[in-house]
């Protein structure tokens, strides 16, 4: 079975997804806010996000490392 990729996003559908509300207090919201901001600027695919640690990120370096 041949699946298909999925479609991108339209460049006004991530601006509008990016630009949507999002809660500063920790929230589901701020949470999946972030997940979209780190897709979107960094390229990483989702599943290299899912596995990511907190030891995978050196915050003063701004450095990601993606693990197999």
């Amino acid at each position: 079975m041949v699946k298909k990729l999925p479609k991108p996003f339209k460049s006004w559908q991530l601006k509008a997804i990016l630009n949507a509300p999002h809660r500063e207090d920790g929230g589901l919201e701020y949470r999946d806010w972030l997940i979209m901001q780190t897709l979107a600027k960094t390229g990483l695919r989702a599943s290299e996000l899912g596995h990511l640690q907190v030891k995978d990120i050196d915050f003063q370096a701004e450095l990601i490392t993606v693990r197999e």
